[in-house]
């Protein structure tokens, strides 16, 4: 069975990156040669993430699958079985950073990747070690951003210094990051769908004004005129994009920092709503029941219970 691995086709896969534990770049280089031809033994803790910049390449599995892998491209190989990759070009160049980690693989549909995308706009902190990886990405412009930052992570692996470790880990996050970006990205574009990359930057920028502002009181109205858009319009917008009505997603918000105030600052409960700009000690409970599962009462009982009294800490 062949398979033409070509950015936006049929053929090509993502994946759901699951990381345990904070994972570890454990090599990190540049090969240049006129052929190439390498055994890669099963190792379900490890994958590697490559910039082959010349040369085309072949995956043979020993089912029989071939995988082609045009260039330059970003390509993305786990370890779950063994397989060869090759390249018969007369030049091949490649940049690869081998990862060592506790992690699990899926593959995931684009239905998934979609859900993924909508479901981190309200459960965004469980979304912290997880990342959506395609199995190859070909578009110039993000090449060249993640052949830099792959090339960046060779440069840092190389250094004989104690930070190296950290600044390595930095760099392949930021990676796994755009990664995940550019997946979602796709995903959008390429389903059959109303949401275009417009309507995902004002998506964005709905976000980001809800969190410039989110000690204050969020009125879509102020948002819509600073957007130079109706508020009809723009609510469809991020309904459409994030799943989720622009006062929902402003409202977790607010739940989220008023949690973080009682754990943190152990303060009242009005005082809480006042910092994110509610007033109404029981519109917040209403709100912090709906969002939380719990209580304000339940909750700080618990917050006492399981980590003990708090202090203030200015």
């Amino acid at each position: 069975m062949i398979f033409i691995i070509q950015d936006g086709g049929v053929n090509l896969k993502f994946y759901n990156l699951l990381l345990k534990h904070i994972p570890r770049v454990e090599f990190a280089h540049s090969y240049t040669t006129s052929s190439y031809c390498i055994d890669f033994d099963a190792n379900p803790e490890m994958f590697e993430i490559t910039y082959i910049e010349k040369g085309d390449v072949v995956r043979n599995f020993p089912s029989g699958l071939q995988e082609f892998f045009d260039t330059p491209c970003i390509m993305f190989s786990p370890r779950l079985e063994k397989f060869t990759q090759e390249s018969n070009a007369p030049l091949h160049q490649h940049f690869t950073i081998g990862i060592h980690a506790d992690y699990e693989l899926t593959e995931i549909t684009y239905p998934q990747i979609k859900q993924f995308y909508q479901q981190s706009f309200m459960d965004n902190y469980k979304n912290c070690c997880v990342a959506i990886i395609p199995q190859a990405i070909y578009d110039a412009k993000n090449i060249d951003t993640l052949g830099s930052l792959i090339k960046q992570i060779i440069s840092e692996h190389s250094l004989n210094k104690a930070s190296k470790g950290l600044s390595c880990i930095g760099h392949l996050f930021d990676l796994f990051s755009k990664l995940t970006s550019w997946s979602i990205e796709q995903v959008l574009a390429h389903q059959k769908s109303d949401i275009s990359y417009s309507d995902i930057a004002y998506a964005d920028k709905v976000i980001a004004y809800i969190s410039k502002n989110i000690h204050r009181k969020i009125r879509v109205t102020d948002i819509a005129s600073s957007l130079g858009l109706s508020v009809g319009h723009l609510s469809r917008i991020f309904k459409s994009v994030t799943g989720h009505s622009i006062i929902e997603y402003s409202n977790k918000m607010k739940i989220y920092l008023v949690k973080e105030l009682v754990e943190t600052k152990n303060i009242i409960s009005k005082e809480a709503g006042e910092q994110v700009g509610i007033s109404d000690e029981k519109y917040l409970y209403r709100l912090f029941k709906k969002h939380t599962g719990l209580t304000m009462t339940e909750f700080k009982d618990l917050n006492y219970t399981e980590i003990g009294p708090k202090t203030n800490v200015e």
